[in-house]
C-alpha cells in the first residue's frame, strides 16, 4: 500500500465516508463522484520512500516538480547571503516536502504572506512598454525596467522580486494593466489564460475578506 502523508487522512475520508452514504442512498452518480474525489485526495497525499544518494556533502531536492528559477545572490535573514531555487508543483507531483540537507531545526517562525501576486497599472500614452506584453508567461522584468518603459503600478513593488506586465482585455471596456509576480504565472500553469488566474486571485481575496483577513 502506497503511504499516505498524515495531514491528508481527512481530506481521504470524508469525501469516501459521503460517497458510501451516497451510495446507500440510491444516488449512485453522486458516490461515484465522491469516490473519484477521494481517490484523487489518496493520489494527492501519497507520500512514497525516498531514498537519497549516500554523497557527502550533497543538496537534494526538498520536493518533486520543476525548477522554474534558480536566482542569485539572494540575501535571507536565515542564513544570510545564498542562492533561490524556486520548484513548481503540479498536481500531479508529490505534495510531501522534506528537507534538502541533514540538519537541526533551531527556530521556526512563521509570517504572514505580504507579497500580491498582481498590482493594477497605468500605462504611458507613448507605448513603449508595449514589448514588454511579449515576454510570455514569466516574470522577467525588474521594477526599474517597468517604470522605464513608462509603467506606473498603483503600489511600490519589493525590489527584490521579478514581475510581468499584463493586459486584460475587456470587449468595449478600457483594457486593464498589471504588474504580476511569479506567484500569478504559476498559476497560469494550470490554465495559460490571464483572465483565469486573475479569477483564482480575486477568489483568494474575497475568502480571506471574509475570514477578516
Amino acid at each position: 500500500m502506497l503511504p499516505i502523508a498524515a495531514a491528508g487522512w481527512p481530506f481521504i475520508l470524508v469525501p469516501l465516508a459521503l460517497a458510501l452514504g451516497a451510495w446507500g442512498a440510491g444516488w449512485p452518480k453522486t458516490g461515484l463522484a465522491l469516490g473519484l474525489l477521494a481517490g484523487f485526495m489518496a493520489f494527492f497525499f501519497r507520500d512514497p520512500e525516498r531514498h537519497p544518494p549516500g554523497v557527502p556533502g550533497a543538496v537534494l531536492a526538498p520536493a518533486d516538480g520543476r525548477v522554474t528559477e534558480v536566482r542569485e545572490p539572494v540575501e535571507d535573514p536565515f542564513v544570510g547571503r545564498g542562492r533561490q531555487i524556486s520548484i513548481f508543483l503540479s498536481p500531479l507531483d508529490v505534495h510531501v516536502n522534506r528537507s534538502p540537507i541533514a540538519a537541526l531545526v533551531a527556530d521556526v517562525q512563521y509570517r504572514p504572506g505580504a507579497f500580491r501576486p498582481a498590482y493594477r497599472a497605468d500605462v504611458s500614452p507613448n507605448h513603449a512598454w508595449e514589448p514588454l506584453l511579449e515576454r510570455g508567461l514569466k516574470a522577467t522584468l525588474r521594477p526599474e525596467e517597468l517604470r522605464a518603459a513608462g509603467v506606473t503600478p498603483e503600489a511600490s513593488l519589493p525590489a527584490e522580486r521579478l514581475y510581468g506586465l499584463v493586459d486584460l482585455q475587456n470587449g468595449a471596456e478600457a483594457t486593464e494593466y498589471w504588474v504580476a509576480n511569479d506567484n500569478f504565472f504559476a498559476i497560469t500553469k494550470y490554465n495559460r489564460s490571464y483572465f483565469y488566474a486573475m479569477s483564482v486571485i480575486d477568489l483568494g481575496r474575497a475568502v480571506r475578506a471574509s475570514r477578516g483577513g
